[in-house]
This record gives C-alpha cells, structure tokens and sequence, in this order.
C-alpha cells in the first residue's frame, strides 16, 4: 500500500497519467506570452520548472502541479489558481521520497507556468537563496547549497537561450 502525501483532491476526476518532454523553448515562450511580470520573475518560473518538472505530467493537453492538499497545491492560496481551469488529478510518485504526491491537471499547458510565475512572484523566488528557502524549505546546510546550485544552473540555462526565443 503506497503512503500518500496530502489527501486526495475532491470533486476531481482521477486522470490516467503520461510524461511527455516539454522543451525549454515551449516554456520560454508560453511564460513570455503570460506578461505582467518581470524578466526576473519570468526566467525564474521556467528555471524552476526546469528544475522540478523536467518532464510534464500530461493528461490529454493538460499539465499537472503537485497538489497536498484537499483543493490547492501545498501553501498556495486560491488567488494563485484564480483564471485557472483545474481539470482533474493523477497520482504520480515523488522524485525525493517513497510517498505518492497528486498532481492538478489544468485545461492548457501554459496554466502551469502560469501558477508557477504567480507563485515566483509571491513569494519572490528570484534568487538562488530565496529558492532554497521558500521553494524547497532546504534546513541543511548541504541541501540548501544543492538547491541553489541548482537554480543557478537552471537559471543560467535560461538566460543562455532567452535571447534565442
């Protein structure tokens, strides 16, 4: 019997799960297209996207986000979800633990992106530390160091091919 993280969402169809790649270049673009946010904000959306979902969970066209709690994603409010249609959930094993996490599946793909940048812009997750810490919640020294090594690669992935787009 697998653990589970957070309850299951109510009111959601359970929807069979596939990973598909979503390249850099698709995430670029759908963020640049979201606007009202800064360059900051937008180019750290598509690095931690590149760092926590390097594939996305695909439901049909939809994009799943990690969702523990009965209605919304862990520690976001409803205003992050405000103009987002929520499609259903899967089930879908955590990368770093032996739990099961549910992922929200949206109507379109750039909806994800478009949490995510709300969620950037939120909590200011433009920097390396502010990632490690409000993102990831990394107490370890050593966790919180590979956390922000990881954004700034990402980050600087980013940056390299933004211009490109």
């Amino acid at each position: 019997m697998p653990k589970y993280r957070g309850t299951r969402p109510k009111g959601l169809p359970k929807l069979p799960i596939a990973w598909r790649p979503w390249s850099l270049a698709d995430r670029i673009g759908a963020v640049k297209r979201l606007g009202d946010y800064t360059l900051a904000e937008q180019q750290a959306a598509v690095a931690i996207s590149m760092n926590e979902q390097p594939n996305r969970v695909l439901n049909g066209n939809s994009v799943g986000f990690m969702c523990w709690a009965a209605k919304y994603p862990y520690g976001w409010t409803s205003k992050v979800l405000e103009s987002v249609q929520i499609t259903g959930y899967t089930e879908c094993p955590e990368g770093q633990s032996d739990r099961i996490g549910f992922f929200l599946a949206f109507a379109k793909p750039e909806d994800s992106l478009l949490v995510l940048i709300r969620i950037v812009h939120s909590r200011d997750l433009t920097s390396a530390a502010n990632y490690a810490d409000r993102w990831v919640g990394a107490s370890d020294p050593k966790t919180r160091l590979s956390a922000m090594q990881g954004f700034e690669s990402a980050r600087k992935n980013v940056i390299a091919h933004w211009r490109e787009l």
